[in-house]
């Protein structure tokens, strides 16, 4: 099962004796395309405040609804805390320059091989090997556009000041790449957040 990166943000994490928080943010390695922290917001009754932990530590079958782990409250209370602001330290992550957040993608304009088509509306994420599976790229300004997902592996480089995301493939390519609606994603998870009436 896939789940949108964006819908993960405020899941609740349940920790083996009770709740430990909710994720805040996503990290992730731009190399090989895996979550490599999520940053939980800790439950106030184990003192609050911002941690890092492995999505190692999360059962298998998750949902963005509520994400099960295998550690307790106390060890999530002795998490070292990280500041609202902070960037992960080079003791945390050797290879610091490979792992970003997610938010640092979401938005970023593609180029294709012949010329924009959109831009990165959210990620894609293997619930079984916390792997990036597909970027989704809103095509909605271009005529006939939709939510299409294109594997990371087309991604030629990336301007993380503030784009563009080069593709190695065409515009056309991008149009014809899978729909949200044919991907295995929890139909939940594809809905908007409201419904107009």
């Amino acid at each position: 099962m896939l789940h949108r990166e964006r819908k993960l943000k405020g899941a609740l994490v349940r920790g083996t004796d009770g709740d430990l928080g909710v994720v805040e943010r996503v990290y992730f390695d731009d190399e090989q395309w895996t979550i490599r922290y999520l940053v939980i917001d800790r439950d106030k009754s184990l003192n609050g405040g911002l941690v890092l932990m492995s999505p190692a530590a999360i059962g298998p079958e998750w949902n963005v609804a509520m994400l099960v782990a295998s550690v307790s409250r106390n060890t999530v209370r002795d998490l070292p805390e990280i500041a609202a602001d902070a960037e992960l330290p080079a003791a945390t992550e050797p290879n610091v320059a490979h792992v970003r957040r997610t938010d640092e993608i979401i938005g970023l304009h593609l180029h294709a091989t012949d010329g924009e088509i959109g831009h990165v509306d959210d990620l894609l994420i293997d619930e079984e090997t916390w792997r990036v599976r597909y970027v989704v790229v809103d095509t909605s300004n271009w005529i006939g556009g939709k939510w299409v997902a294109i594997v990371p592996s087309v991604l030629r480089a990336i301007d993380w000041a503030g784009g563009p995301l080069e593709l190695a493939i065409t515009r056309d390519a991008v149009k014809n790449s899978p729909s949200m609606e044919s991907l295995a994603v929890p139909s939940a998870e594809t809905m908007p957040p409201f419904i107009l009436m």
